[in-house]
């Protein structure tokens, strides 16, 4: 509530008068003269020679940018010159910018031509020529704009009158009409070319504002509350902190990363095929009755694994990105539950609602009272509900983009089928300014879903002609081992010899380079490239990368080394068996319990030599992961890697023992060492540095997956021998640690999943004949 002595500060008004009010030019507010209602357009004019002064220096840094478009990075779009003090009052946009529009069009209609010749060009265009539309439909808008004007002139008139009584009133107070002009500032809107409802704002403050000039006039104890409630919340509408957090979110999905994009200068034809399609419009709707031709908002780019298409995927986010037209990015990443398809649609849908507060006004005006509604795993009802709808009434100058990277990666076949059957049907539906561009591997359902569909657009990989694909991949090359740093023995031919021996595979050069960087222990860099382009030549594409991997752990841990292949398999059945991943340390620990007493090795010693095929080997804080799909895809499948198959099932059943260990061990009472137990999560200001302390990612990690890997253990069979071991630890766990695991559960977020894990743990240990532990858990 507002102090009722502020009201009054209300400046007092003539009949026929406005108090004097700042105006708002491009976020800026400065003092203007006092406007008469009999004569709102009696402002002082503005000299047209600013305008076209300010126009001119617009334009001529638009040309200027224009001419350094020969770089394969998008330049930064001139803002328009236009922020000096023009629009003095709202009435004179019309009379003042309508002229101007008249004699902008011939040029306009130039620039349209000329921009389809270059790219980036057309991009620029584009942002330029939506601000002229938004010019546009500003001017149609002013009148509404007087109208509201006229409203607020009347009523402060009313209130002047009953000042002295209102003095005496407990209500929220209206100081001035600022704070309803920044929320239609012409200036604002048109430099953001923004997604907007300013029609339906006007119309709703024009009724606010007689409804509470009507309930001045009757006085009625001047129980004005209601009606200023409505007015207030009109006005704070865009600022109220919608709350989505409840939402799935998947942290690190978004395509950030500038190391994974295309090296400048590469893949300049796919790249150019993509903007363009993002920046094209839509058809113009048919003169006839026939039906009009469907827009391609879906662009889906088809490619065999380590062709590049993460590269290009990453290069089109940071690229709209950088245009600032990027509604969000997700990137799938196999067997990974946060990167999944369930996580899809919240986290596109909360990036756009970051994007723009109009979408987040209207996601939250669907879902933001229905908790079932925002938690939902229905990806219809999440399409719907979250995009579709909240989108449906958007209005915007350009297109948003929104990159989806590697949907084979989804899930199961079933996961994918089902996800791609939202995207074909439901994509459709979405805006014409929205675009989708999706990258996959050719699975055949993923292929025949989208094939043949009107508004859906493929690209494929093996298109590209391969004269340009081998010079990219050789600019990279170059650029890794001979500007990066000087190898004996590495020049131009070696790089274009390694070139050629990819076969187009952008990943087996991205291999070779870190091998030859960094070559195992007892080669040199020269050895370690003759070594790479033999066991490369003469192979077939599709198992081109298998040789490499092969190649790659040969030199590393020989056939017949087997301590050092059974330590390898044991190592990486961790790695690649999580659902989460986890740092080098974490990773030490969960596996440290599955070490005999009489090893003395840790998982950093296998790790440490697998730089050039996973990530964070030889950080802290970096999380280890596969650093292509394709590599863990190889290790998975007995026939390809032969020798160095790790059974992922079998490694699931070892979790599933090492994270009772870790629990049995590490669990206590209070863990966090809180004051109280009478206090909830949300009344501790401390309780994540608590957590960051007291839980180590490792037992995070144990405490909620542990039953979820048994179950997935289970189907396979357990041994006789790890049958007993996993027995008695979970007797003791049951026995002893059990509240103490509900307890962190409670700390790191609810209790709700403890419910399913017992429901797990009791099915398997019933069927592997544990029948006396399955009924106390069922108790």
């Amino acid at each position: 509530m507002v102090a009722p002595e502020s009201l009054s500060a209300v400046p007092a008004v003539t009949a026929g008068s406005l108090p004097v009010t700042p105006s708002i030019v491009a976020g800026s507010l400065s003092a203007t003269p006092p406007i008469t209602t009999g004569s709102l357009s009696a402002t002082p004019a503005v000299a047209a020679g600013s305008l076209s002064a300010t126009t001119a220096v617009a334009l001529a840094e638009t040309a200027k940018a224009l001419e350094s478009l020969s770089a394969p990075h998008l330049p930064k779009i001139p803002t328009m010159g236009l922020s000096n003090p023009v629009v003095d009052t709202v009435r004179s946009f019309g009379e003042l910018l309508t002229p101007l529009l008249e004699k902008v069009k011939p040029f306009c209609d130039l620039m349209t031509a000329i921009s389809k010749v270059h790219p980036y060009a057309q991009i620029v265009w584009s942002i330029l020529d939506g601000v002229r539309s938004a010019i546009q439909n500003q001017v149609a808008r002013d009148s509404n704009i007087c109208k509201l004007l006229e409203k607020m002139t009347s009523l402060y008139a009313v209130v002047n009158e009953h000042k002295e009584q209102i003095k005496s009133l407990k209500v929220p107070t209206i100081k001035s009409p600022i704070e309803f002009l920044q929320r239609v500032c012409f200036m604002q809107r048109m430099a953001k070319s923004a997604i907007s409802k300013v029609d339906a704002r006007i119309n709703a403050y024009c009724d606010a504002f007689e409804s509470l000039k009507q309930s001045f006039y009757e006085v009625r104890q001047l129980n004005t509350d209601l009606v200023v409630a409505r007015v207030l919340d009109v006005v704070q509408r865009s600022a109220i902190k919608a709350d989505l957090s409840d939402m799935l979110y998947s942290k690190g999905s978004a395509m950030d990363d500038e190391d994974k994009a295309c090296l400048d200068g590469t893949r300049t034809g796919i790249l150019n095929t993509a903007t363009n399609w993002v920046n094209s419009d839509p058809p113009d709707p048919p003169e006839s009755s026939e039906s009009p031709e469907p827009h391609q908002n879906v662009l889906l780019l088809i490619g065999e694994a380590g062709t590049g298409k993460s590269a290009i995927a990453h290069s089109m986010a940071q690229r709209f990105k950088t245009l600032g037209r990027l509604g969000s990015s997700y990137g799938f990443v196999r067997n990974t539950p946060n990167r999944d398809y369930k996580h899809l649609f919240p986290t596109i849908a909360r990036n756009m609602a970051d994007f723009d507060e109009d979408i987040k006004e209207a996601l939250w005006e669907k879902v933001g009272h229905d908790t079932a509604l925002r938690t939902t795993e229905s990806l219809k009802q999440q399409f719907e509900n979250f995009l579709q709808k909240p989108l449906e009434n958007l209005t915007v100058s350009g297109p948003i983009l929104i990159v989806i990277d590697a949907l084979d990666e989804c899930g199961n076949s079933s996961d994918v089928r089902k996800l791609a059957s939202i995207i074909v049907t439901h994509s459709r539906k979405l805006p014409s300014c929205v675009r989708l561009f999706i990258t996959s591997r050719p699975e055949k359902h993923i292929v025949n879903g989208f094939e043949g569909v009107s508004h859906i657009r493929i690209e494929r990989m093996d298109a590209i002609p391969d004269d340009f694909t081998l010079k990219d991949i050789n600019t990279f090359i170059q650029s890794r081992l001979m500007e990066n740093m000087q190898i004996d023995g590495i020049g131009i031919e070696q790089c274009k010899k390694l070139a050629s021996t990819s076969q187009n595979l952008f990943q087996w050069a991205f291999v070779a380079c870190k091998e030859i960087a960094e070559p195992p222990i007892g080669r040199t860099p020269d050895e370690q490239y003759r070594k790479l382009v033999q066991s490369g030549s003469g192979v077939a594409q599709d198992r081109l990368l298998d040789y490499l991997y092969s190649e790659v752990l040969g030199a590393l841990f020989p056939e017949n080394d087997t301590v050092g292949m059974d330590r390898f398999k044991s190592v990486l059945g961790v790695v690649l068996a999580l659902f989460e991943p986890l740092t080098l340390t974490g990773i030490k620990a969960l596996h440290t319990t599955l070490i005999r007493p009489d090893e003395v090795y840790n998982a950093g010693t296998i790790l440490q030599y697998l730089g050039s095929l996973l990530s964070g080997v030889m950080d802290t804080d970096v999380p280890i992961r596969p650093l292509h799909t394709s590599f863990r895809d190889f290790l998975a499948d007995l026939k390809r890697s032969k020798d160095f198959f790790v059974d992922i099932a079998d490694a699931h059943q070892r979790i599933a023992r090492a994270s009772l260990c870790v629990m049995n061990a590490e669990l206590v009472f209070n863990i966090c060492k809180l004051e109280s137990s009478y206090v909830f999560n949300k009344e501790i200001p401390d309780l994540q540095k608590r957590i960051e302390k007291y839980i180590p990612h490792h037992l995070s990690y144990s405490c909620r997956f542990w039953a979820r890997h048994l179950d997935i253990a289970s189907p396979v069979g357990i041994n006789t021998f790890l049958d007993h071991r996993i027995r008695e630890l979970f007797k003791k766990f049951v026995d002893e640690n059990i509240l103490f695991w509900l307890e962190v559960l409670s700390i790191l977020g609810g209790v709700s999943p403890a419910f399913s894990a017992l429901a797990n743990a009791a099915r398997v240990l019933k069927l592997v004949g544990t029948r006396r532990l399955s009924n106390v858990i069922s108790d």
